[in-house]
Protein backbone atom coordinates (compact mmCIF):
# COMPACT_ATOMS: atom_id res chain seq x y z
CA UNK A 1 0.00 0.00 0.00
CA UNK A 2 2.74 2.42 0.94
CA UNK A 3 4.52 1.64 -2.29
CA UNK A 4 1.40 2.48 -4.26
CA UNK A 5 0.96 5.72 -2.37
CA UNK A 6 4.53 6.74 -3.04
CA UNK A 7 3.99 6.07 -6.71
CA UNK A 8 0.90 8.29 -6.81
CA UNK A 9 2.75 11.08 -4.99
CA UNK A 10 5.69 10.82 -7.40
CA UNK A 11 3.37 11.05 -10.41
CA UNK A 12 1.59 14.09 -8.89
CA UNK A 13 4.98 15.71 -8.20
CA UNK A 14 6.07 15.22 -11.78
CA UNK A 15 2.81 16.66 -13.07
CA UNK A 16 3.01 19.65 -10.74
CA UNK A 17 6.64 20.39 -11.58
CA UNK A 18 6.12 20.17 -15.34
CA UNK A 19 5.73 23.60 -17.05
CA UNK A 20 2.23 24.39 -18.29
CA UNK A 21 1.65 23.83 -22.00
CA UNK A 22 0.81 26.86 -24.10
CA UNK A 23 -2.62 26.65 -25.62
CA UNK A 24 -2.53 26.34 -29.38
CA UNK A 25 1.28 25.93 -29.58
CA UNK A 26 0.96 22.65 -31.48
CA UNK A 27 -1.32 24.25 -34.04
CA UNK A 28 0.99 27.20 -34.61
CA UNK A 29 3.98 24.86 -34.98
CA UNK A 30 2.15 22.81 -37.60
CA UNK A 31 1.28 25.96 -39.55
CA UNK A 32 4.90 27.11 -39.48
CA UNK A 33 6.10 23.71 -40.70
CA UNK A 34 3.50 23.69 -43.47
CA UNK A 35 4.50 27.20 -44.54
CA UNK A 36 8.18 26.23 -44.53
CA UNK A 37 7.41 23.24 -46.76
CA UNK A 38 5.53 25.46 -49.21
CA UNK A 39 8.45 27.92 -49.34
CA UNK A 40 10.91 25.06 -49.80
CA UNK A 41 8.83 23.59 -52.62
CA UNK A 42 8.57 27.00 -54.29
CA UNK A 43 12.33 27.50 -54.06
CA UNK A 44 12.98 24.06 -55.57
CA UNK A 45 10.54 24.74 -58.40
CA UNK A 46 12.09 28.14 -59.06
CA UNK A 47 15.61 26.70 -59.20
CA UNK A 48 14.42 23.93 -61.52
CA UNK A 49 13.01 26.55 -63.88
CA UNK A 50 16.22 28.58 -63.80
CA UNK A 51 18.27 25.45 -64.55
CA UNK A 52 16.01 24.60 -67.48
CA UNK A 53 15.94 28.10 -68.99
CA UNK A 54 19.64 28.79 -68.36
CA UNK A 55 21.49 25.42 -68.20
CA UNK A 56 25.03 25.28 -66.87
CA UNK A 57 27.54 25.63 -69.69
CA UNK A 58 25.29 27.79 -71.87
CA UNK A 59 27.03 30.76 -73.50
CA UNK A 60 25.17 34.01 -72.82
CA UNK A 61 25.56 37.77 -72.95
CA UNK A 62 25.05 39.76 -69.75
CA UNK A 63 24.11 43.44 -69.63
CA UNK A 64 26.37 45.57 -67.40
CA UNK A 65 25.04 48.20 -65.00
CA UNK A 66 28.23 49.42 -63.32
CA UNK A 67 29.44 52.90 -64.25
CA UNK A 68 32.53 51.72 -66.18
CA UNK A 69 30.72 49.31 -68.50
CA UNK A 70 27.15 50.62 -68.34
CA UNK A 71 24.98 49.40 -71.20
CA UNK A 72 27.53 46.95 -72.63
CA UNK A 73 26.89 43.25 -73.20
CA UNK A 74 29.71 40.86 -72.26
CA UNK A 75 29.92 37.17 -73.13
CA UNK A 76 29.87 34.71 -70.23
CA UNK A 77 29.21 31.07 -69.37
CA UNK A 78 26.49 29.91 -66.97
CA UNK A 79 28.06 28.20 -63.93
CA UNK A 80 25.21 28.16 -61.37
CA UNK A 81 21.83 29.44 -60.25
CA UNK A 82 20.58 31.60 -57.40
CA UNK A 83 16.91 31.63 -56.38
CA UNK A 84 14.70 33.40 -57.21
CA UNK A 85 15.90 35.19 -60.36
CA UNK A 86 19.68 35.23 -60.76
CA UNK A 87 22.15 33.15 -62.73
CA UNK A 88 25.81 32.81 -61.77
CA UNK A 89 28.18 33.36 -64.69
CA UNK A 90 31.89 33.46 -65.44
CA UNK A 91 32.86 36.16 -67.94
CA UNK A 92 35.12 35.58 -70.93
CA UNK A 93 36.74 39.03 -70.90
CA UNK A 94 35.89 40.75 -67.61
CA UNK A 95 38.41 40.09 -64.84
CA UNK A 96 38.39 40.37 -61.07
CA UNK A 97 39.43 43.78 -59.70
CA UNK A 98 42.10 42.45 -57.37
CA UNK A 99 44.98 40.12 -58.09
CA UNK A 100 48.14 39.10 -56.23
CA UNK A 101 50.11 40.07 -59.35
CA UNK A 102 48.35 42.91 -61.14
CA UNK A 103 51.20 43.19 -63.63
CA UNK A 104 50.43 39.73 -65.02
CA UNK A 105 47.01 39.83 -66.68
CA UNK A 106 47.05 36.06 -67.22
CA UNK A 107 47.18 35.61 -63.43
CA UNK A 108 44.03 37.67 -62.85
CA UNK A 109 41.00 35.36 -62.48
CA UNK A 110 37.96 35.84 -64.67
CA UNK A 111 35.10 37.67 -63.03
CA UNK A 112 32.30 35.55 -61.58
CA UNK A 113 29.00 37.21 -60.71
CA UNK A 114 25.29 36.63 -60.09
CA UNK A 115 23.29 38.30 -62.86
CA UNK A 116 19.51 38.93 -62.83
CA UNK A 117 17.83 37.01 -65.65
CA UNK A 118 16.34 40.28 -66.92
CA UNK A 119 19.91 41.29 -67.86
CA UNK A 120 20.75 38.11 -69.74
CA UNK A 121 20.21 36.79 -73.24
CA UNK A 122 21.58 33.91 -75.33
CA UNK A 123 24.27 34.62 -77.92
CA UNK A 124 22.88 36.34 -81.02
CA UNK A 125 22.91 34.68 -84.44
CA UNK A 126 25.93 35.18 -86.72
CA UNK A 127 25.98 38.29 -88.86
CA UNK A 128 24.37 37.95 -92.29
CA UNK A 129 26.62 38.78 -95.22
CA UNK A 130 25.99 42.28 -96.52
CA UNK A 131 24.04 43.45 -93.46
CA UNK A 132 26.21 46.55 -93.15
CA UNK A 133 25.14 47.73 -96.61
CA UNK A 134 21.77 48.57 -95.11
CA UNK A 135 23.27 50.70 -92.32
CA UNK A 136 22.71 54.45 -92.63
CA UNK A 137 23.43 57.64 -90.74
CA UNK A 138 21.78 57.77 -87.27
CA UNK A 139 21.19 54.01 -87.25
CA UNK A 140 21.94 52.22 -83.98
CA UNK A 141 24.32 49.27 -84.17
CA UNK A 142 26.68 47.57 -81.72
CA UNK A 143 30.44 48.08 -81.42
CA UNK A 144 32.93 45.45 -80.28
CA UNK A 145 35.10 47.31 -77.75
CA UNK A 146 37.32 45.97 -74.92
CA UNK A 147 35.58 42.61 -75.06
CA UNK A 148 31.98 43.82 -74.90
CA UNK A 149 29.27 44.98 -77.28
CA UNK A 150 28.15 48.60 -76.89
CA UNK A 151 25.16 50.40 -78.44
CA UNK A 152 26.38 53.15 -80.75
CA UNK A 153 24.87 55.55 -83.30
CA UNK A 154 26.36 55.93 -86.76
CA UNK A 155 27.58 59.49 -87.41
CA UNK A 156 29.51 59.09 -90.66
CA UNK A 157 30.24 56.49 -93.32
CA UNK A 158 33.28 56.92 -95.55
CA UNK A 159 35.32 54.45 -97.63
CA UNK A 160 34.42 51.37 -95.63
CA UNK A 161 34.82 52.98 -92.23
CA UNK A 162 32.14 54.01 -89.77
CA UNK A 163 32.34 56.81 -87.22
CA UNK A 164 30.07 56.00 -84.30
CA UNK A 165 29.27 57.52 -80.92
CA UNK A 166 28.27 55.68 -77.76
CA UNK A 167 24.67 56.05 -76.60
CA UNK A 168 25.80 56.07 -72.97
CA UNK A 169 29.21 57.79 -73.04
CA UNK A 170 30.71 60.76 -74.83
CA UNK A 171 33.06 58.55 -76.87
CA UNK A 172 33.54 58.37 -80.63
CA UNK A 173 35.24 55.61 -82.63
CA UNK A 174 36.05 55.17 -86.31
CA UNK A 175 36.16 51.47 -87.18
CA UNK A 176 35.69 48.94 -89.93
CA UNK A 177 32.60 46.80 -90.34
CA UNK A 178 34.35 43.83 -88.69
CA UNK A 179 33.92 45.53 -85.30
CA UNK A 180 30.22 46.22 -85.80
CA UNK A 181 27.14 44.06 -85.70
CA UNK A 182 23.41 44.74 -86.06
CA UNK A 183 21.43 45.50 -82.92
CA UNK A 184 20.01 42.09 -81.86
CA UNK A 185 16.23 41.92 -82.03
CA UNK A 186 15.06 39.98 -78.97
CA UNK A 187 11.64 39.26 -77.59
CA UNK A 188 10.31 37.27 -74.66
CA UNK A 189 8.03 34.43 -75.69
CA UNK A 190 5.39 34.28 -72.94
CA UNK A 191 4.23 30.81 -73.92
CA UNK A 192 7.60 29.10 -73.83
CA UNK A 193 9.17 31.27 -71.09
CA UNK A 194 12.52 31.57 -72.81
CA UNK A 195 14.45 34.02 -74.94
CA UNK A 196 14.01 33.56 -78.65
CA UNK A 197 15.34 35.33 -81.72
CA UNK A 198 12.98 35.90 -84.62
CA UNK A 199 14.09 33.74 -87.51
CA UNK A 200 16.64 31.94 -85.34
CA UNK A 201 14.42 29.86 -83.05
CA UNK A 202 15.58 26.41 -84.22
CA UNK A 203 19.29 27.15 -83.89
CA UNK A 204 18.82 28.65 -80.43
CA UNK A 205 16.68 25.75 -79.23
CA UNK A 206 19.35 23.31 -80.43
CA UNK A 207 21.99 25.21 -78.45
CA UNK A 208 19.79 25.19 -75.35
CA UNK A 209 19.03 21.47 -75.62
CA UNK A 210 22.71 20.63 -76.09
CA UNK A 211 23.61 22.65 -72.99
CA UNK A 212 20.83 20.94 -71.01
CA UNK A 213 22.13 17.49 -71.99
CA UNK A 214 25.66 18.36 -70.89
CA UNK A 215 24.38 19.93 -67.65
CA UNK A 216 22.31 16.83 -66.84
CA UNK A 217 25.28 14.51 -67.44
CA UNK A 218 27.56 16.66 -65.26
CA UNK A 219 24.99 16.70 -62.46
CA UNK A 220 25.12 12.90 -62.29
CA UNK A 221 28.90 12.78 -61.84
CA UNK A 222 29.78 12.37 -58.14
Amino acid sequence: VEGGGSGRKAKRARRESAPPKEKGSTGRSSKREAKAKVVEAGTAAGLARLRYDWPIGLKVEALQEDQNHFGAWFTATVIGHQHPDKVQVEYDELLEDESPDEGDEDAIPQLKAAVPVRNMRPLPPPKVDGWVNRVGIDDVVQLDYIGGWWNVKVLEIAEGTYTVISLDFDAKHTVGEDLLRPLPAWYWDIGQKQWLIKGYEEELEEALEEARKVANVDSMVL
